[in-house]
């Protein structure tokens, strides 16, 4: 088995990045600790590059209308290059909702359905792969995420380069099986 570094390329791709009058909108519903550090993670990185990134912390109990209302206005804010919704969002939110009233062309995470961006961890999946210059054809892939954010583009991605797909999630049965028999593993777990 291959352990591929991807702390190594992601840091060399880092370094290459630079972005100038570039505007990222986060909107984090709530205080999810996992959301909470992903999006300080998410703010570092943006202005080690050169983003001014702005975070919109709104309470867990605002209703769905009121995110809609300020996703419509970062949507039509010119200085506004870059739209990201933290997930998950609270479930009394209307996740569908909210995603679908992002400006495909601002929604850097992809979520709309309508959006021109692939996820950036997808992305990361797919450089990575290719700078090892592994071969996806007819290879058994397991992916450790079937979420609308990494696991379900992959698997698209994958399916289109003639790999065999086999998505996983913490309800699995006999995942360690399942694992044992994968050509390439996937695991973005968090």
């Amino acid at each position: 088995m291959i352990l591929l570094d991807g702390k190594t390329l992601a840091n060399q791709i880092l370094s290459s990045l630079k972005f100038a009058d570039t505007r990222l909108d986060i909107i984090l519903v709530g205080n999810d600790p996992a959301s909470l550090k992903y999006t300080q993670l998410k703010q570092r990185r943006a202005t080690e590059i050169g983003v001014n990134c702005q975070l919109h912390h709104l309470s867990e109990n605002t209703p769905t209308a009121e995110v809609i209302k300020l996703i419509d206005e970062l949507n039509r804010n010119p200085d506004v290059t870059g739209l990201m919704v933290q997930l998950p969002l609270p479930p009394s939110l209307n996740k569908d909702l909210v995603l679908n009233s992002l400006d495909p062309t601002k929604d850097v995470d992809g979520l709309n359905p309508n959006s021109s961006f692939t996820p950036a961890a997808v992305v990361g999946i797919i450089k990575l792969l290719e700078n090892y210059q592994i071969n996806l054809d007819h290879q058994n892939v397991v992916i450790i995420n079937d979420s609308d954010l990494i696991g379900q583009p992959l698997k698209k991605i994958f399916e289109s380069k003639d790999a065999i797909v086999t998505l996983c999630n913490d309800r699995t049965v006999d995942l360690a099986s399942i694992t044992q028999s994968a050509d390439i593993l996937v695991s973005a777990t968090g």
